[in-house]
């Protein structure tokens, strides 16, 4: 696959763009019968096709897909036929061209890649109309404070956009009760059903567990109840052997952990060393052991639930002082016992 690549000095080339992403999604919504489009929906939309004949089909796909019809090769073709758009997309040929370039390529999974790769040009272009604009405000006289001003508000568009909620897999365990767990921005996360249902809540709990603010879809409730139809549905039950990874991906954690008693390293990945009653245990912040698991197990670990994991097996809270700058402070640290962490006596518990 080529994407093109823009050069400054060569007015002949074009504006980054995939016409092989742009054949593969379309082909591949087109295969899924529209069943992917939840997939891609969040992502792009018909402005990010850099060929308007991709743009057009795109915009008649979303249509078909909000007004809850057939979407296939003989519903599109008749549908670009009737309004006149058959001229400007290639028509039937077209189409069938999309199905066969997405031949064998049409799983969510690759119809997503693509999907990412249309994004990542389209943004490049609007950077490229960013600095073309710029630099006609720096032509016609503009103040560099006006320019500087125009470019972060672009800017902080972007970061909105790059926030949109994506989940990706969502799977319902029917366990009582229900458990919703899905992948967002790579990290799996289990929601309950006020939280898959809720903005708010579902807000607030992504925000805990990924650390970063997410921005709500424009058709957000529409997108979960597409996201809840094409959810894959298991009986199985959660995993057993929960406790022991988690018990695993803690000691990494304290392997790679150093011993300090300084708040900036603690904060960071360290731990001090106390016995309390004639038990050695190691104290820490919670915040970077939720991080390390999340990053290692790629699954959700609030606060809440990894200190009801601590405290069953012995965790206790301590205070402390630790140094803080040229001064010392006092700090509440959470503690579980050495053995634990290295030698248990008995496997952990289900987490």
């Amino acid at each position: 696959m080529t994407t093109n690549s823009p050069s400054r000095t060569d007015s002949r080339r074009l504006p980054p763009y995939s016409q092989e992403a742009e054949e593969a999604v379309l082909g591949g919504l087109i295969m899924s019968r529209g069943e992917a489009f939840p997939v891609v929906a969040p992502i792009i939309g018909a402005a990010d096709f850099f060929s308007e004949q991709n743009q057009v089909i795109f915009q008649v796909i979303e249509q078909f897909f909000n007004e809850q019809r057939d979407i296939d090769r003989v519903t599109l073709t008749y549908e670009l036929q009737a309004t006149n758009k058959d001229t400007i997309t290639g028509g039937a040929l077209y189409i069938a061209h999309l199905l066969d370039v997405s031949i064998g390529a049409s799983t969510e999974e690759t119809i997503l890649y693509h999907a990412r790769i249309i994004r990542e040009t389209s943004v490049l272009r609007r950077m490229l109309s960013m600095l073309g604009q710029a630099e006609n405000q720096i032509n016609s006289g503009k103040k560099s404070k006006e320019v500087i001003e125009f470019i972060h508000e672009f800017l902080n568009r972007f970061e909105e956009e790059g926030r949109v909620l994506v989940i990706d897999n969502l799977e319902i365990i029917k366990a009582d009760p229900p458990i919703y767990r899905a992948k967002v921005w790579g990290i799996k996360i289990d929601f309950n059903l006020e939280e898959i249902t809720s903005w708010k809540d579902m807000r607030k709990h992504i925000i805990s567990v990924c650390d970063k603010v997410p921005t709500k879809h424009k058709d957000h409730d529409q997108f979960i109840h597409n996201a809840l139809r094409n959810a894959t549905k298991t009986e199985a039950p959660l995993d057993a052997s929960a406790g022991t990874q988690v018990h695993e991906s803690v000691q990494r954690f304290f392997e790679r952990a150093q011993e300090s008693d300084d708040h900036s390293d603690l904060m960071a990945n360290g731990f001090i060393s106390k016995t309390i009653d004639d038990t050695e245990y190691l104290l820490f912040f919670p915040t970077p052991l939720k991080r390390w698991l999340i990053q290692d197990l790629k699954q959700n670990y609030n606060v809440s639930s990894l200190w009801a994991f601590i405290s069953q097996h012995g965790g206790l809270i301590s205070s402390v002082r630790v140094k803080k700058g040229n001064t010392t402070a006092p700090v509440k640290l959470w503690a579980v016992p050495r053995v634990f962490i290295f030698a248990p006596d008995t496997p952990p518990d289900n987490f």
